[in-house]
């Protein structure tokens, strides 16, 4: 899926392509098939190609996969947001169904400029943990082939474990801050409803 383009959108994308690269790099040092594709010295230029490489994977790589592994690990659904928000403001009624978000979004984004960079920074880390996560599963999977073949080596072994807990940890921060997009978008449209003193009363009155 593509976001709009800015310094978040690029961090999304490299972030997790960088993860992806290192683990090439590293299943080509395991597995010795191409010892020459392996840089032995990082200098400036190859640095900067590396980045460019990096982000390149990140961004094919969350066009083919984002869709089957974002429903591998659901966000919280809108319709329990919903409730919980209807349940924390009894006195108001949310005329509102889940399949209007993109809609209410677009118009919030519309009238709030500040409010529309806070939603891009919540997707876009949204989108880098997933990517992340992925990225982490995917060099997980590749030390598992090696350490079947190297049962006795316990630092591979220790960098499954590790790296398969560290995209279950990126996952559910993913979850999060999608959660969070929708209840800072549904809070502000609050917000623009109802007066202070709505929420304020005098015991003499």
């Amino acid at each position: 899926m593509l976001e709009r383009f800015g310094v978040f959108d690029f961090f999304s994308y490299t972030l997790p392509g960088g993860i992806y690269l290192a683990a090439v790099l590293t299943a080509l040092k395991l597995w010795p098939i191409a010892p020459a594709l392996v840089p032995f010295k990082l200098d400036a230029p190859l640095l900067a190609i590396l980045v460019v490489v990096a982000y390149l994977i990140g961004l094919l790589m969350s066009l083919v996969t984002w869709n089957p592994w974002s429903r591998v690990f659901r966000a919280q659904q809108l319709d329990k947001i919903l409730e919980k928000l209807q349940r924390t403001y009894p006195d108001l009624t949310l005329n509102m169904k889940p399949t209007q978000w993109p809609v209410l979004q677009a118009n919030t984004a519309f009238k709030d400029r500040e409010f529309s960079l806070a939603i891009d920074k919540l997707r876009a880390t949204k989108l880098m943990l997933s990517g992340v996560s992925l990225a982490l599963f995917f060099f997980a999977a590749m030390l598992l082939v090696y350490a079947i073949g190297h049962p006795r080596s316990l630092i591979t072994w220790l960098g499954v474990v590790t790296a398969l807990g560290a995209s279950a940890l990126a996952m559910k921060g993913s979850r999060k801050y999608k959660s969070w997009t929708y209840h800072y978008t549904f809070e502000l449209m609050i917000a623009r409803v109802v007066k202070p003193e709505d929420f304020v009363i005098r015991k003499d009155q």
